[in-house]
């Protein structure tokens, strides 16, 4: 017996989106540009319809704003969110290695960071998750996080 694969059909509203979005995230559409429901129909050859679904999510995703008069522009950054968003992550990452579990002992990564083989395929001992473990995982991902973030 022989199966076709299923093809997923991708919504004119997602497809909108998704054009939008990456417009956004590429910078091709700059932060403080006024968009139209009509301009982006236009552009992308679809009704206003699924324009306006994707522009509702993208202003829920905060992605754009929305005035008091309903015109749309394209989200500014600023230096409040960058640094609000960096301590969300620095928790979020903190937390996930809290919750972790290492299966590792420290040697056999050593070893296996290190290519050495046959040594490499020792058994695995897990270790249990002390404080010490812990802390010093998350002033790794601190360390990991703030480099990465002035590369």
């Amino acid at each position: 017996m022989e199966l076709k694969p299923i093809r997923k059909n991708i919504t004119l509203k997602d497809q909108a989106y998704e054009q939008i979005r990456q417009a956004i995230n590429t910078n091709t559409l700059k932060p403080g540009t006024a968009l139209t429901e009509e301009q982006l129909s236009s552009m992308l050859s679809i009704s206003r319809t699924p324009i306006r679904s994707a522009l509702q999510q993208l202003v829920y995703e905060k992605l754009l704003s929305q005035d008091a008069t309903g015109h749309i522009y394209v989200s500014t950054i600023t230096e409040k969110s960058v640094q609000d968003t960096s301590k969300v992550r620095t928790v979020l990452e903190c937390m996930a290695i809290d919750s972790a579990v290492f299966p590792l002992s420290a040697v056999t990564v050593f070893l296996e960071k290190f290519n050495f083989g046959a040594l490499a395929a020792l058994p695995v001992v897990t270790l249990p998750v002390n404080t010490e473990v812990r802390t010093i995982a998350m002033l790794i991902a601190i360390a990991i996080h703030f480099f990465t973030d002035f590369l």
